[in-house]
């Protein structure tokens, strides 16, 4: 039953986002060009996050910063890590649509771009790892042989998980793709409305989700629990897009008299 759970969390890791990125450029009349540019997006961001976070992370091991009342330490870590990985994606997904300049004024394309962004994070980040290990551990009970960093033990302990952990990250990836494709369209109406409220607005949403994240895991709350309310953030967050998106079609239209009186 693991190994299929396995199998499920993979697919949903792995193959969704492909096929989702797949849907979106026939559905929705978009182009791989803009997928492309989410998947850019993210990876530039990670180029600049990474490092940041690597090199920022000791501060929160300084006697200032540990001496402070947990309940307090808590919030700002979780802050530390939401404001660092905001500041970091949200920039680069206005790039791309800098970038992207008229293929990018349909409101529609702000769900592919966000498609491309949490695609491959799903799929980098997530599947990858899982699929490698997977299929590591499945190769060293095949064999009976560990390999370096793995002892046969640590191979029992992992098929002796219970059957639906794998479904976990599985979840947390759609909720994920969920939250990312509404973000892309609130730094979208930025640069179509051409305000830096909803440039900020995408980075405080952005901020809130992870510190929430962290804070919540932080403090022993329930694996599915946290699950749960993401689930909840990711079904708003849809929800919201496709409200947008049916809002936004008639200042499309009506783009170039909104730019004559903007001017």
């Amino acid at each position: 039953m693991l190994e299929s759970m396995f199998v499920v969390a993979i697919l949903f890791e792995v193959v969704f986002p492909i096929v989702l990125a797949f849907w979106a450029v026939r559905k929705l009349g978009s182009s791989w060009f803009i997928v492309a540019m989410g998947i850019v997006a993210f990876v530039l961001s990670q180029v600049i996050h990474i490092p940041l976070l690597l090199g920022l992370r000791p501060l929160l091991e300084t006697a200032g910063f540990t001496s402070l009342p947990p309940a307090v330490s808590l919030v700002l870590t979780g802050l530390f890590y939401g404001l660092l990985a905001g500041i970091c994606e949200e920039p680069m997904r206005w790039l791309a649509y800098k970038v992207i300049k008229e293929k990018g004024q349909r409101p529609k394309s702000s769900v592919v771009l966000g498609i491309g962004h949490a695609g491959v994070e799903s799929v980098i980040l997530v599947g990858v790892s899982v699929a490698a290990t997977f299929f590591t551990m499945l190769s060293i009970r095949s064999s009976g042989v560990a390999m370096q960093g793995i002892s046969l033990e640590m191979m029992q302990q992992y098929f002796a998980l219970d059957w639906y952990l794998p479904l976990a990250g599985a979840v947390e990836r759609l909720s994920a793709i969920g939250i990312h494709i509404g973000m892309s369209v609130v730094v979208w109406k930025s640069i179509r409305h051409r305000s830096w409220k909803w440039f900020l607005a995408a980075v405080l949403l952005h901020t809130a989700y992870d510190a929430i994240a962290v804070i919540m895991s932080m403090s022993g709350v329930g694996m599915w629990v946290i699950e749960t309310v993401f689930v909840v953030f990711a079904g708003l967050s849809i929800f919201w897009t496709i409200r947008t998106l049916k809002s936004e079609v008639p200042l499309q239209i009506e783009a170039p008299v909104l730019e004559v009186a903007e001017a």
